[in-house]
């Protein structure tokens, strides 16, 4: 009977929650460490606040020059976007951000837990921020930490999408995989923290109603490219599909935006074996006509 009580006793310490132990938040920036849980100076602090879908980590570095910093993950350790902001006082500010690019790719993190009972969230991250988020030879702030800490609770982050002042969306699922996008730029293309990009757009004289992507001499368009890390280079699909309009809103200049839907296959023209299905995508575009 005791060596069983033994068992168990260890078996329960061995399962206990990283939680467990005392709050840590340890920063490394190009190299050097700090633990804003000791801080030195009131200059210093951090903030982590949870919401049903993301991770927000917000934290100033303090010193001479001042560095803060502003993490977004998703709950499933994907990360979603980064900047960093230096204040050089007389030498310049700076800001430093992800690569745009299939930036969840570039930046690594793993959520170890988030314990709703004891309100506190285990995890670490690396990687870089840089001077041109579209260059990444450009001048670059490396980033770590891992942090064990209590955290706040909030609603997720309003991430809606607009361009000029108007409404911008392109949801669907593909291979059954929810895709929202979190950006949209230049006008009518889409894309997010992943590797995919779309584009919308629909022929000027095309009715309302449902149409073949490609028809209109290719104007009726839905176009799906994927980011190759390796290549550094955006992958077309040759897709065939549908794409509808329902509803056309005009915002002066020429410009228009499109309310509809669409649905499509695809095949990547650099690699065949690669298939994608889109079967459910609702937009709202913006076009200029000419």
């Amino acid at each position: 009977m005791r060596k069983m009580i033994t068992l168990i006793l260890l078996t329960f310490i061995s399962c206990s929650s990283d939680l467990d132990q005392s709050d840590s938040f340890k920063i490394t920036l190009d190299g050097f460490t700090s633990d804003l849980e000791n801080k030195d100076t009131d200059n210093e602090f951090y903030e982590v606040t949870v919401s049903p879908n993301f991770v927000r980590l917000t934290c100033s570095l303090g010193g001479v020059y001042g560095n803060n910093l502003e993490l977004l993950f998703t709950r499933k350790g994907e990360f979603v976007r980064g900047n960093l902001f230096f204040n050089g006082y007389g030498d310049g500010n700076y800001t430093f951000k992800n690569y745009r690019y299939f930036a969840s790719n570039f930046f690594i993190c793993e959520i170890i837990e988030i314990n709703e009972n004891t309100g506190k969230i285990n995890m670490r991250f690396s990687g870089n921020l840089y001077e041109n988020d579209l260059d990444l030879n450009s001048y670059s702030r490396a980033i770590s930490g891992e942090i064990t800490v209590s955290f706040l609770t909030s609603e997720d982050p309003i991430l809606a999408l607009q361009f000029q002042g108007t409404e911008q969306y392109c949801d669907c699922s593909i291979n059954g995989e929810v895709w929202r996008p979190l950006y949209t730029t230049p006008m009518s293309t889409f894309w997010n923290e992943g590797p995919y990009e779309i584009k919308v757009s629909i022929a000027k004289l095309a009715p309302i109603g449902t149409h073949e992507i490609g028809s209109y001499n290719g104007q009726n368009n839905v176009s799906v490219r994927k980011f190759n890390p390796q290549t550094l280079t955006y992958e077309e699909f040759v897709v065939q599909g549908t794409v509808s309009y329902s509803y056309r809103e005009f915002h002066g200049a020429r410009f228009y935006s499109n309310i509809g839907t669409f649905s499509l296959n695809g095949v990547n023209s650099s690699n065949p074996q690669e298939t994608i299905v889109i079967p459910d995508g609702v937009f709202r575009n913006y076009q200029q006509y000419f």
